[in-house]
């Protein structure tokens, strides 16, 4: 059976997560806010993206769950019809390897909060860019990449704290073989501290990790060969193709 998926997603998500082309399980198309066909047979909506004159068979909301969904997809939250990160564009598997000197890629939905791990990559000499989301633009652009833990309500880190959940976007870091640094987390999707990516708590534990990232880039190959593996669960084509599977067999009972 070959099914019309439809991926609703703004520029950023699209290019992490979206999907095109013809495979076994049917078509995928990715498409910009409001969009969505009307003969799609399953609409996909990234992040907070509208579909258009339909509602969108499923949400996927990355990190941040909404409502307006039946089947709503996060790394954390209630109510969820899944609990999953991003899947990963087939494309960002087949990026060209990073410039070492390319540096390091803050991903922080909040600089001022991040103001001081900032300063400290940069007295430490370590090329920093900062962005407010991932894109593959930015990944390709990028040597390593570090999604910072949050500190507690007092503005405080912890020591061995744990995030809930990884970020929704990690897995495509992985993909395009540049080292990672995530939040130490509760829900990791399978991935495995110390040997597919480095984790961290506090700003200091970032700056340590990507000094040493940065320094002696040929010391992370077995973990970028791991992470790539990882992230092979996580590829875009498989994930909805499997999807797709499932809106089928609820759509056959229901």
């Amino acid at each position: 059976m070959s099914d019309r998926l439809a991926i609703v997603a703004e520029p950023a998500a699209a290019g992490l997560a979206g999907l095109d082309g013809a495979f076994e399980w049917g078509d995928a198309a990715t498409l910009a806010p409001g969009a969505a066909p009307a003969d799609a047979d399953f609409v996909v909506a990234l992040g907070a993206a509208g579909p258009g004159d339909r509602e969108a068979d499923v949400r996927w909301c990355g990190d941040a769950p909404a409502n307006g969904a039946v089947r709503l997809i996060a790394t954390a939250g209630d109510g969820l019809w899944s609990r999953a990160p991003w899947p990963v564009r087939d494309d960002l598997f087949e990026l060209e390897p990073p410039d070492p000197d390319a540096g390091l890629l803050v991903v922080t939905d909040d600089e001022e909060r991040d103001a001081t791990l900032l300063e400290k990559l940069a007295d430490r000499g370590i090329a920093t860019r900062a962005a407010s989301e991932l894109s593959g633009e930015a990944l390709a652009a990028a040597a390593a990449v570090a999604f910072p833990p949050r500190p507690d309500r007092d503005g405080e880190y912890v020591p061995g704290a744990r995030h809930e959940a990884v970020p929704a976007a990690v897995f495509a870091a992985l993909a395009a073989r540049r080292a990672l640094v995530a939040p130490r987390a509760a829900v990791t999707f399978g991935l495995h501290a110390g040997a597919d990516h480095l984790a961290a708590s506090t700003d200091d534990d970032v700056v340590q990790w990507a000094d040493a990232l940065l320094a002696s880039p040929a010391l992370l190959a077995p973990q970028l060969a791991l992470g790539r593996i990882a992230a092979e669960r996580q590829r875009a084509s498989v994930v909805y193709g499997r999807l797709l599977a499932e809106l089928r067999a609820e759509s056959a009972t229901a």
